[in-house]
Parts: structure tokens; sequence; C-alpha cells
């Protein structure tokens, strides 16, 4: 199982070769999981850019896609993951957000819709969509893992990202996982939460929930999972007081909650 930090326009006025070498002195930190604004063209940029340089200081690419993307600009932008595919010479993960409204059926039927569709046609020899369960927001209804497992259940080419994190947020606790649905894990999120501030908060010793984070291994050693585990933090919630302390501060949490659980 290989350790990944997910990065965001916050880590985006750090250099790329600063940001590789501070990730190359991690002990446990083996690539990144990238977010981009897809209409933001210094964001894309910066994707281009930084793929040719995880792939000559071998260090993996994972991708966060975006859902609620146009669906022409979808296929747009999973061609050009296809092409980054091409550069880095294996599938790319691309973890997608299930689609939201007020109404739980049509979070569920708009979700199932898009997914179905897009899976048809994009490039599966490249691109390995993984769909994520959420926790509600701003009174939209975003489906759980249970609410999820239909979907993915039922098109053989839709995996699962598992968010943790999204799980311990909004019940305080990891909820079983039924053999089928661990069997369609291609990708872990990991996470801890803070009441009344955003829930991707970084892993410290003392944590509040630790029971939880054991029983995230418990779990990933129970399905000998052996793909990425996405540790993903708001950044800004690290330590430190520039964004390049707050990164080695990400990192430090990284190292120190896999060295606790090997």
């Amino acid at each position: 199982m290989n350790s990944l930090i997910s990065i965001n326009r916050k880590f985006m006025d750090v250099p790329i070769d600063e940001l590789i070498n501070m990730i190359k002195k991690s002990k446990h930190t083996k690539g990144i999981e990238i977010y981009i604004d897809y209409h933001d063209k210094f964001e894309r940029d910066y994707l281009e850019n930084i793929v040719p340089v995880l792939k000559q200081n071998n260090l993996i690419l994972q991708i966060h896609g975006e859902v609620e993307l146009d669906y022409n600009e979808q296929l747009e932008c999973m061609s050009k993951i296809a092409n980054y595919s091409d550069i880095v010479g294996y599938p790319i993960v691309v973890t997608l957000h299930p689609r939201y409204d007020e109404d739980l059926k049509v979070s569920y039927d708009i979700t199932k819709d898009y997914l179905d569709r897009l899976v048809k046609e994009i490039d599966l020899s490249k691109i390995i969509i993984g769909l994520e369960n959420l926790n509600d927001w701003n009174g939209m209804i975003r489906l759980t893992k249970e609410e999820l497992e239909p979907i993915i259940l039922d098109n053989d080419k839709i995996n699962f990202t598992y968010d943790i994190g999204h799980e311990l947020e909004k019940f305080k606790c990891m909820h079983p996982t039924s053999n089928e649905l661990s069997n369609k894990v291609v990708n872990i999120h990991i996470h801890t939460t803070e009441d009344g501030v955003e829930d991707h908060q970084p892993i410290y010793d003392g944590d509040k929930y630790w029971s939880v984070i054991e029983n995230a291994f418990k779990f990933m050693n129970e399905i000998n999972y052996n793909k990425n585990l996405v540790f993903e933090y708001d950044v800004l919630a690290c330590k430190g007081n520039s964004i390049e302390e707050k990164i080695n501060d990400y990192l430090n949490s990284i190292d120190f909650v896999i060295d606790c659980f090997r």
C-alpha cells in the first residue's frame, strides 16, 4: 500500500521541484492525488507541468476529478487524463464525487445516469473511475457508502473510492462494508474531523477519533488492500506559519500514522 498526499490550489505557490523534494524526503509518501479547477488555466497548466516531473521521480499520480463539470467538458478532461496515463505508464485512478440534490432519489438518479453514461465513453484502459462516498452539505443530500453501493455493484466499470473521513464525519464511526463493495475499492481517503469545522483535518497523536483510525487500518488489512491510501487534509489546518511548514507538517503526519500501523 502506498501513501499519497492530496494537493490542490493551496499548494501551487510552491515551485513544483521544491514540492517534489519535500515529498521525496517523506518516509512513506509515494505520490500525489491532485484536484484542479478545470476552468482555471493556471491550475490546468500546473497539472500539465507536474505530470512529467512525477514520472521522472517515480512518484504516483492520482486525480480527484469534478463530477459537476458540463458533460462535454468532462469528456475533454478525461481525454487529457488518458494522455497523462501514456506519460506515466499506468492507468490513472480518477475519483469522482456523486452528484447531489435536496432529494435523495434525485441525488441517486443523477449520479447513476451520469456515471453510467461516462464510463461508456472514456478509455478505461487508461482511466479507473472511483465513485466516492460523501456526507451531506449545506442542505444537499450527498450519497453515503450504502447509498452508492447499488450504483457501483450494478456497473462493473465503476469502482469505489472509500472516504473513511467522510464516514467518520457523518456517523462518528465506520460502518461495516459488504464483501462485494470491498472487492471494488480502488482508492481510500483518510482524514479526521473536528466538530464545527471543515472535516478534512490532519491526524495527530491523541486524535479524538483514534479508534476509528485504528478500525480503518484493520479494515485495510482484512481486505488485503494493496492500492493507494490518500491522506486528504486541508493543508491550512496543518501546523506551521508558512505553506512550506504546513506541507512538511502534513507529510510528517502521514509518516506518523503509517509508522503506527506498520
